[in-house]
């Protein structure tokens, strides 16, 4: 396998490691922020990845058009105000994938603006533009 490939699986794995890592992270957090310790005492309030991927969604991901992580358990009448944050908490994965979009946009946008090169293939910023395309697909799941 070329080391270009290896560049372009990078450059795919990163992102989906990363995001499916903050996104449940996002859940957790927000659940303990409103009061349900659940997530915390199962050691799911981490940014550790593999407190939150699961093999067969990781590579569900990777070889067909789905994928997941394990769900961030949640028990809803622990919640307070409960339903406030039930609403928040489901809310928190996505705004996660959304600051990791536009934190990668932005990173994107000053390669660009200051020319650095984002790989060797003429097609870089397409490369670079289909990564923050994935990010926001991620918001999906």
């Amino acid at each position: 396998m070329s080391p270009d490939r290896l560049v372009g699986y990078a450059l795919i794995a990163v992102p989906i490691f990363l995001s499916m890592t903050l996104h449940e992270y996002g859940h957790a957090r927000m659940a303990l922020a409103f009061g349900d310790r659940t997530a915390l005492l199962m050691g799911r309030v981490t940014i550790n990845p593999l407190a939150h991927l699961d093999l067969l969604g990781t590579i569900c991901l990777f070889f067909g058009p789905i994928g997941w992580a394990k769900p961030v358990p949640v028990n809803p009448m622990n919640l307070e105000p409960k339903r406030l944050g039930d609403v928040c908490v489901s809310l928190a994965g996505i705004g996660m994938n959304l600051l990791l979009a536009g934190v990668a946009l932005g990173g994107i946008h000053l390669l660009a603006a200051t020319g650095v090169r984002i790989d060797r293939d003429p097609n870089g910023p397409v490369t670079a533009a289909g990564i923050a395309v994935l990010l926001l697909t991620l918001l999906l799941y």
